[in-house]
């Protein structure tokens, strides 16, 4: 895709690239998104590419459930985790910009498997194309009609969050 000058984020599975651990462990200073997301950012080529790109490594906060009897841990503060990604991407765009747009592509792709799950579309039901067709379309409608009702009926709040920001 970098060849193609297409600009993308894809997210890098720690198992297959080990060095990716050490930089995280090396790393002393993560500079805030916000309140639960942080990051820090480096150019890198493993041993097996031809090219460096730019990898920013991210960090969430997130709470870890507390086990064992709550009356005795009713005054235990809170205890958080920390959840890593690893984010490749030859985008310019800041960090928190490249972070925002791939989890909102992520969150892109939840929906379409979603969709998938909720309508059928994992099957081709029918031997003709048209057929076929009108059981895609009839059922991406139903979805649709019944995720807009849901939205209706149980509004979120901060809904209009940035998720995926066009290039």
């Amino acid at each position: 895709m970098a060849e193609k000058k297409v600009r993308f984020t894809a997210s890098v599975p720690f198992a297959r690239f080990t060095e990716l651990k050490k930089l995280i462990e090396d790393c002393d200073s993560w500079t805030d998104i916000d309140d639960r997301w942080s990051y820090f950012e480096t150019q890198w080529k493993p041993k097996s590419w031809n090219t460096e790109f730019r990898f920013v490594f991210t960090i969430k906060k997130i709470k870890k459930a507390l086990k064992g009897p709550l009356q005795l841990n009713l005054f235990e503060p809170v205890h958080r985790e920390y959840q890593y990604k690893v984010v490749i991407t030859n985008k310019t765009e800041s960090a928190k910009a490249v972070v925002e747009f791939h989890n909102g592509r992520g969150s892109q792709e939840a929906i379409f498997g979603n969709a998938k799950t909720d309508t059928g579309l994992g099957v081709i039901p029918c031997k003709r194309l048209i057929a076929n067709q009108v059981f895609t379309l009839s059922s991406m409608m139903v979805h649709n009609f019944s995720q807009e009702m849901q939205m209706i009926a149980h509004p979120a709040s901060g809904r209009a969050k940035p998720k995926c920001l066009l290039s």
